[in-house]
Parts: structure tokens; sequence; C-alpha cells
């Protein structure tokens, strides 16, 4: 089988693990949830406004909600777990910018319903980490409203080239796949919550399903079917960190 991601969900916390073998490269995107990717194994290495961040086994990277990112593609042994926390789960995360912290020491469970606690406290021990500026008031026209390119250059006293430049520049996606992104997370709230692919695409804004399966495997690594399908249980919501690194 193909390396792909396996999603699963206990309580409001979402968990994803890789499955499969070979190579595996997603296209930039941004999560609605604070992402924590818990390196199990190799090398994780993601890149944003702020830079790139990179870390071995035994530590995680966390990724603020609605952070634009481009991970490099996992090879060889590179393995992670990526959890999914609500917005507020980290209060006072430095906006705009990953952080790296290190797991535990010589822990072997990770117990998910206890990760935000135990991230707040590495967080709190974590050096300062500068905060990316807000959004630009340009930027968070293009992110908040539905406006088209032209009535936001019109507002802007600017080129409708110049709202895709400087949309680019501040952000690493360009307008059209900055909200392009934003529907496959309300198509990714649907399948969550059991509402078919093909009605997902609809509400979601897709051409069709088959429109949807593309761009949603391209950012997310699985078929919007096999992510609807995918549940976790208790068992399953553990990872045993690598004594590497």
């Amino acid at each position: 089988m193909a390396r792909q991601w396996r999603y699963g969900t206990v309580g409001d916390v979402e968990i994803a693990r890789t499955i499969g073998t070979g190579p595996l490269s997603i296209r930039p995107h941004f999560h609605e949830t604070v992402q924590v990717t818990i390196v199990t194994s190799g090398t994780r290495a993601f890149r944003t406004r702020a830079g790139v961040v990179r870390a071995h086994a035994g530590h995680a990277i966390v990724i603020p909600a609605n952070l634009p990112h481009a991970a490099f593609p996992l090879a060889g042994e590179d393995d992670s777990v990526n959890v999914y926390l609500p917005p507020g789960a980290l209060a006072g995360l430095p906006g705009g910018r990953p952080i790296k912290v290190a797991t535990p020491a010589g822990a072997e469970r990770f117990p998910p319903h206890r990760l935000a606690s135990d991230l707040r406290a590495l967080l709190a021990a974590a050096p300062v980490s500068r905060r990316e500026p807000a959004p630009t008031a340009l930027a968070a026209a293009v992110m908040d409203t539905s406006a088209d390119l032209p009535t936001l250059a019109a507002r802007f006293a600017v080129s409708r080239e110049a709202v895709i430049r400087r949309f680019t520049r501040e952000t690493g996606l360009t307008p059209h796949a900055f909200r392009v992104i934003a529907r496959l997370n309300v198509a990714r709230r649907l399948l969550r919550a059991g509402v078919a692919p093909a009605e997902a695409a609809a509400r979601a804004g897709f051409a069709d399903q088959s429109h949807l399966g593309r761009r949603f495997r391209a950012a997310f690594g699985t078929t919007p079917g096999r992510y609807r399908g995918q549940t976790y249980g208790p068992e399953d919501v553990t990872f045993v960190p690598d004594s590497r690194g």
C-alpha cells in the first residue's frame, strides 16, 4: 500500500499516523486546529512564513491553528504522529510561528487526553519565541471575506496582481490556494460529522466529489471516503516515542 495518513478522533482530539510504505508528499495547507507533530523516527520539517523548523525523534513541533505550512516530504525512516487539538487548547501559544519542544524524556506512552496540559508545561519552559506580526488588513480581508480580487483591489487601491503578490508574500499561499484550503477544512468538518463525500463536496463549494477528492488527498494525504470512515478506539490513542535522537 502506498504511504498515506490514517485519521481518527478521540473526543475533540484528532490523531493521524501514517500507514503503508514509500515516500509521502502533501501540498501546503493549514488546519483549523493546533497541529502537534510528534516525531517518532527520523526527522520532520515544515516551512512557514517564519522559516523552516526541523525536529528529530524525541521532539514535537507545535503549529498554531490557521498557519499555512508546507511539510517536507516523508522519506525513509521519517515518521510521526500528528495530534490536532482545539484552537483554545494551548492558550497563549505565540501566533504566526511553529515551536519545537522536547517530548518527555523516557516516556513510553503519551496519552492524547493529557497532551494539552503536558504541552502547556513544555511551552512555558521553552525559550520565548518572537511573535509574528498580525495579518495586514489586506491579508485579513482575503482570509475573512468572500470578496473577489477585483473588489479587494479596489478597496485597497491596488491592482489585482498586487493583492496576489502581497498575500502570497505574507502567507506563502496565493489567495485562491488559501480559499481552496479553507473550503477543504469545511469539508473535513462535514466528513468528520459523518456527511457523505458527495454532499460534503457540494456544501463546501467543490464542483463534485471527484474535485474534492483530488484536492483533499493532495492536502491531507488521504481520500474523503477513508477520512470519513476512519476512527480510533481508546487502545489506539498512544504512541511509543523513538529512543533515538
